[in-house]
């Protein structure tokens, strides 16, 4: 889902990647880069970074 998981538009194209993972921050921040944001600008992973876990620039 391009807005967000629970619901919002499909990715058009789709991006044909399943991320799975234990650190939900790093999971969020590989997912934002799939969709070509930079986890930096998206405020809840900014927040939990280095909190709950550890984004990652992927």
């Amino acid at each position: 889902m391009a807005e967000y998981h629970l619901g919002g538009r499909t990715c058009d194209p789709p991006v044909q990647r399943m991320v799975a993972g234990l650190d939900p921050v790093a999971v969020d921040s590989y997912g934002a880069g799939l969709l070509g944001l930079s986890w930096k600008d998206i405020p809840h992973i900014r927040m939990a970074h280095s909190i709950l876990g550890r984004a990652c620039s992927g």
